[in-house]
């Protein structure tokens, strides 16, 4: 609960933090932060079953800099080039970029099917189009993930796209976190 991440906040060297007014605000900062190229760490809720990070213990970028792939995975994830990194994209936006029919958001709500990005938008969205056009694209829906879903409104009110790169909060040879105390170090540890 929220005592948990104040008490490792307390205790971490290093990490310093700022508690916002409202939840809108928290979005609206980690959104600029993404827009201006930083790669941030969102940790919220209860933690994902499975081997996907949907936005509750995710590191997440921005996906139209082309560079970006390389920067997650030199600095965190240290596993080969070509690995495409998944997308994590608002309902409403999803039929824009990427091949599905409306209607059948909640289909790719789980990271678990592969589909084509749209030919209009592949070259704006090099750091998850993978080499053969497709992505490994998530849906959010504003009823499931509400907290997600705002930061990518937020996102989508700076960069006019409601799609950011979103890959499992954890380094090579560690399991996605779990605790504050574990993200955290986490944090300090991939300088994020």
């Amino acid at each position: 609960g929220e005592q948990e991440v104040v008490h490792a906040l307390s205790d971490s060297h290093g990490c310093r933090w700022t508690r916002f007014e409202s939840f809108q605000a928290l979005a609206a900062e980690a959104a600029r932060r993404v827009e201006e190229g930083e790669i941030i760490s969102w940790f919220q809720g209860r933690m994902e079953f499975g081997p996907r990070a949907l936005g509750n213990r995710s590191i997440l970028a921005d996906p139209r800099r082309a560079d970006m792939r390389d920067k997650v995975n030199a600095r965190i994830k240290k596993r080969e080039g070509f690995r495409p990194f998944a997308p994590a994209v608002a309902d409403e936006e999803a039929a824009k970029y990427f091949e599905l029919e409306e209607g059948d958001e909640a289909t790719y709500a789980h990271m678990l099917y592969v589909t084509p990005v749209r030919p209009a938008y592949r070259d704006a969205l090099p750091a998850i189009t993978h080499v053969n056009g497709t992505a490994r694209i998530q849906t959010v829906s504003k009823d499931n993930n509400p907290r997600f879903w705002t930061f990518l409104e937020e996102f989508r009110r700076l960069s006019g796209m409601a799609v950011v790169l979103n890959t499992s909060f954890n380094v090579k040879g560690q399991p996605i976190v779990c605790t504050p105390r574990e993200a955290i170090d986490t944090f300090l540890m991939a300088n994020l």
